[in-house]
């Protein structure tokens, strides 16, 4: 049975500031890779909005194609979904090794090609009951679930690298728990994290989309030295012991 540490009561050392800065820092110089990276997803979540709303249309004479035609949107945005996953281990590596090459033909699909997509699949499915019962329940529960389990996408980066062989309910459970453990002290302070990208959201609308393709490679990055920092600084050891499973 795999398990892992962990102690309470940590602070990081870098302000929210010093975080984009880092982010900042890395993109200079490297804005072309970073948008190759996260263009593919992007495009694929464009896609699939824009499928479902021409279909919204064709619905109107053909309600009985619902089944049929929505099957591709699903289909986009599992894809996109898989992709968006190598992009964030990507930038998670760079924010580690800013000296790595990047490359977005193969980066992107690093996850979605590896049998670590259905342990991801299996935590998301999992976390999003979680928060989806703490919404319907009370709003606040869902928000703090949300908040819970923001890092674990990350943390089962590391444990998988740590031991690729550790079943995957074992990296599912445990991710889940760690990152609760690494958000104690911490969900407000990532809360306001999420608030400080508003303007740059908004300006991608007002953009039609088009600053999206700047301010992605912006927010991974961020939210990937974010991660970086938390994990650095805690006490806890992202890490299988003793896993004894095949």
């Amino acid at each position: 049975m795999s398990t892992a540490s962990f102690e309470r009561g940590t602070f990081l050392m870098k302000t929210r500031a010093e975080l984009k800065q880092d982010a900042k820092d890395l993109l200079r110089g490297h804005w072309g890779r970073a948008i190759l990276l996260v263009i593919i997803p992007l495009l694929l979540s464009w896609f699939s909005g824009s499928y479902q709303t021409h279909q919204a249309n064709f619905y109107a004479d053909m309600t009985n194609m619902n089944v049929h035609m929505s099957f591709w949107p699903f289909i986009l945005s599992v894809l996109a979904w898989g992709i968006n996953l190598g992009v964030t281990y990507t930038f998670l590596d760079w924010i580690r090794n800013p000296k790595r090459t990047v490359n977005p033909g193969t980066d992107a699909f690093r996850v979605i090609g590896s049998a670590a997509i259905f342990g991801l699949l299996a935590m998301g499915i999992i976390a999003s009951f979680i928060i989806g019962i703490g919404f319907v329940l009370v709003i606040i529960p869902g928000f703090i679930f949300a908040l819970m389990f923001s890092q674990s996408v990350y943390v089962y980066k590391d444990l998988h690298d740590s031991d690729p062989q550790a079943s995957i309910w074992s990296g599912v459970w445990t991710s889940l728990s760690l990152s609760r453990q690494l958000m104690i002290g911490h969900k407000w302070e990532y809360f306001v994290m999420q608030l400080s990208f508003i303007g740059w959201w908004l300006l991608c609308g007002i953009s039609l989309g088009i600053a999206t393709l700047w301010v992605t490679p912006y927010y991974d990055a961020t939210m990937a030295a974010y991660y970086d920092e938390l994990e650095t600084t805690s006490n806890i050891n992202i890490a299988f012991h003793d896993v004894n499973e095949p």
